[in-house]
């Protein structure tokens, strides 16, 4: 992943919005190591449509200079790109996002909302094409998973059946697969290089998750307070908000689960606020009926015992009760 990393930082740097800025068609000619610059365009404000029929618009985007690449770090790679960046107003940061389960798409949905927001954004197919449910791709190409990196177990069986999952041999057998290749498992706690430069971690996960355990991030958590001696120096750097009722990401009967925890990034990693609380919101047809605080994990929010039990400030986050 640090590849692209790199290459969307070279291009940031080299497009309007700066000082000496070239224009954005001049990044065409941009050459770096293991990469093939395939557009390079300025695209006016206004509506954009995604490459690939199956796409919808994304409306109300500001002015942006769209470079499109595809990288080969290694002879069975072939990763597509995509760096987006405002023409004007850039707030000087940049962001990367995501998409969801083994996911082999460029997320254009999810760049626009970053744009809006004056951020570059650029986006990965993962080094793959394919659906979130779909892992064949992966089967006999170690390149195209360490490509893929932190997300993906293998059983390297095209034949493997999940309903006649073995514990004591199909999961050791995931576990040589991801040992071998080394890039699949992300729950190494080992964070101090991230933390001595000035990383901040939020971390969310719903309690009702259907898919990931919400006891996974628990445990990670729990891995970091071992690592580091102690909450107090977890809590320099990281934090992990545990929602109630959420499901994957959004969703779960009753869940207050609209938030945007990036404002509160933001505030923690520019002005050094940590987040002490994260109001969320429940929508029902359209209208919020519900507040309540998120609270950094293991804080649990508690009624103060008057007012109304829909609204967050009748809320506080206080340390979970005793065993």
């Amino acid at each position: 992943m640090h590849i692209i990393v790199f290459l969307a930082a070279a291009i940031v740097f080299a497009t309007p919005g700066r000082a000496s800025a070239a224009p954005c068609e001049s990044l065409a000619s941009l050459a770096l190591s293991n990469t093939t610059i395939t557009a390079a365009e300025t695209v006016a404000g206004g509506t954009f449509t995604p490459p690939g029929a199956a796409r919808g618009e994304i409306a109300e985007l500001p002015a942006f200079c769209r470079v499109a690449a595809t990288l080969r770090p290694s002879g069975d790679s072939r990763i597509r790109i995509e760096v987006w960046m405002p023409v004007s107003s850039w707030n000087g940061k940049f962001m990367g996002v995501g998409n969801g389960g083994l996911a082999g798409t460029i997320s254009y949905g999810a760049m626009g909302p970053v744009l809006r927001r004056g951020y570059a954004v650029a986006s990965t197919d993962t080094g793959h094409e394919g659906s979130a449910a779909d892992g064949r791709w992966a089967l006999g190409h170690p390149e195209k998973q360490i490509d893929f990196g932190y997300k993906f177990f293998v059983a390297e069986d095209p034949d493997w059946d999940f309903r006649k999952f073995d514990v004591d041999t199909d999961l050791a057998r995931g576990q040589a697969v991801d040992r071998a290749v080394g890039q699949l498992t992300a729950i190494d706690p080992d964070l101090q290089p991230f933390k001595n430069r000035g990383g901040k971690l939020i971390q969310y996960h719903g309690f009702g998750e259907p898919e990931i355990p919400s006891e996974s991030s628990i445990d990670y958590y729990e891995s970091l307070v071992r690592q580091f001696g102690g909450p107090g120096q977890v809590d320099e750097f990281y934090r992990l908000f545990m929602v109630p009722g959420m499901g994957h990401c959004r969703g779960g009967a009753g869940a207050t689960d609209q938030f945007d925890m990036l404002p509160a990034l933001e505030r923690w990693v520019e002005r050094g606020e940590a987040p002490e609380r994260i109001v969320a919101s429940r929508v029902t047809r359209g209208v919020v009926d519900r507040t309540r605080p998120l609270c950094p994990y293991p804080q649990v929010a508690r009624w103060t015992g008057s007012g109304s039990t829909d609204l967050a400030a009748n809320f506080r986050c206080v340390a979970p009760p005793g065993p």
